[in-house]
């Protein structure tokens, strides 16, 4: 038994959806949570840039003496997930492997379903989507999607805006036999109900739901889960902290209050 906290970590809003996720697999587990949202959307950073924002991020969580952390940062997860977790001593667990595993075993399950793939363009650039669903034979499609991270972020989720630009992103598809979707970002899901009015027959694949239960897969293994004595739930963003607990509120469905922090 640990009752530490689980630290969760990701470029701003995204990762609320693996606490949402939480909340439904893991409810005995704390949680400390930071969202870099002044600095966000990631996807649009260069390598060393990612690298040096993932190693704050998770150099934050560790002071604070999280027993393991959860990756929700598909650009970090996917570009410099290797390098980013050295030197820490703490089980570090990214959302792009479990997210692959769970795509994979759909379309197995489903026979010849073809898979696409949306998410930031350095996740896509950096080819590891690529390289994991290539390895198992699924036929994917790729496609990088730079604008949702801001609309997210911005508070745009439902907006006719963002509507149109998942309609202008996801048509080519519809006419191509794509059956199920995987959101390769943290924020996507929090799109789902706009990508759903647009294009009602695809499957969504959530990673954050794959992320939690290899968490608590490994803690369940390591025996490192709570008992749910004690639940906390700390939030923190580098962005407004007035702003990221309305949204927040309305992404995970209870109320959010959030702690405003300082890079130096």
């Amino acid at each position: 038994m640990d009752n530490r906290p689980i630290g969760v970590l990701d470029s701003g809003l995204g990762g609320l959806t693996v606490i949402k996720a939480m909340q439904k697999f893991l409810p005995d587990e704390s949680f400390i949570y930071v969202g870099d949202s002044l600095r966000a959307p990631y996807g649009d950073k260069d390598r060393d840039t990612i690298l040096s924002y993932g190693r704050e991020l998770l150099g934050f969580l560790k002071r604070r003496r999280v027993k393991a952390v959860i990756i929700a940062c598909g650009t970090i997860s996917s570009n410099v997930f290797e390098e980013v977790k050295a030197g820490f001593d703490i089980p570090i667990i990214d959302v792009v492997r479990p997210g692959v595993k769970a795509g994979i075993k759909l379309c197995q399950k489903k026979g010849k379903e073809r898979l696409g793939v949306i998410a930031t363009e350095a996740t896509i650039n950096s080819g590891f989507f690529q390289k994991l669903l290539g390895e198992s034979g699924i036929e994917a499609r790729y496609k990088a999607c730079p604008l949702l991270v801001p609309m997210v972020e911005a508070g745009m989720a439902t907006h006719t805006v963002t509507k149109k630009v998942i309609s202008a992103y996801l048509k080519d598809w519809k006419n191509e036999s794509v059956d199920a979707l995987l959101l390769g970002c943290t924020h996507y899901p929090i799109l789902s109900e706009p990508i759903k009015d647009f294009w009602k027959e695809l499957t969504l694949i959530d990673m954050a739901d794959s992320a939690v239960k290899e968490c608590k897969r490994m803690l369940k293994q390591k025996d490192m889960l709570s008992d749910g004595s004690k639940v906390k739930q700390v939030f923190n963003t580098s962005g407004d902290a007035v702003r990221f607990g309305m949204l927040g509120t309305s992404v995970i469905g209870n109320r959010v209050v959030a702690k405003k922090i300082e890079w130096k």
